[in-house]
């Protein structure tokens, strides 16, 4: 289905070894609920390939608007961490965060699987690439077992602050991408198969730099306040 709200932020890291069982049971039990229980926070979904380095994991929040991810709510939770996240947040390896604003999300349902791109840009005309990488959107939603598509606008300013909960993990520059596409389907393997053509697709619209991975979904969570 379409993303809900107007904007997301999507987080890849990988987990010290030995420390999977606990982020598992800290992130499904505690941390995506207390995220969801922020005002503006729509949906958190967590998706995983633990073969993957140095990201196996990739969550996705969906927001009501980009300000939801620098709002006094969600900044009061990440000063404030939990004695639990104090101990689970930093066996949490190579972090990446990147809020970015939604330009467009088509398809239907929730699909068991998401490839993750992110990409940059062209110098040059940002509207113009904007418009060729919807019109490559419509093309990746047609491959076989794709779901849905959405692309988003990364927009480093949005989560970039320094934390209490940033303080607690490495984390890795994420201003290397400009615009970041998901696209859902009908599992990690079909996605995996279709990665030549998703590469070929945005490569034709003028995307560099693309770094893709596919995940299956692990967890989902609804707002309690939708």
């Amino acid at each position: 289905m379409p993303l809900l709200g107007q904007a997301l932020v999507g987080i890849w890291h990988g987990v010290q070894p030995g420390q999977q069982d606990e982020y598992q049971a800290w992130h499904t039990h505690e941390h995506m609920p207390e995220r969801l229980g922020v005002p503006g926070f729509l949906r958190g979904r967590r998706f995983s390939d633990w073969s993957l380095e140095p990201h196996p994991t990739f969550t996705l929040y969906e927001g009501a608007h980009l300000e939801t991810f620098r709002s006094p709510g969600y900044l009061a939770r990440l000063n404030n961490p939990t004695a639990w996240s104090n101990r689970v947040q930093p066996t949490m390896t190579s972090f990446l965060r990147g809020g970015c604003e939604v330009l467009l999300t088509v398809g239907q349902g929730v699909g068991g699987g998401m490839a993750t791109v992110r990409l940059a840009g062209p110098d040059g005309d940002r509207a113009r690439f904007e418009g060729d990488l919807a019109a490559a959107a419509l093309r990746l939603r047609a491959l076989p077992g794709v779901t849905a598509v959405h692309v988003a606008r990364h927009e480093a300013a949005a989560t970039g602050g320094e934390t209490a909960e940033t303080r607690m993990r490495p984390s890795v520059h994420s201003a290397s991408f400009t615009h970041l596409v998901l696209i859902e389907g009908l599992g990690p393997a079909v996605l995996a198969r279709a990665d030549a053509d998703v590469r070929a697709i945005l490569a034709g619209a003028g995307a560099r730099d693309l770094a893709s991975n596919a995940y299956a979904l692990e967890f989902e969570l609804l707002s309690p306040m939708r």
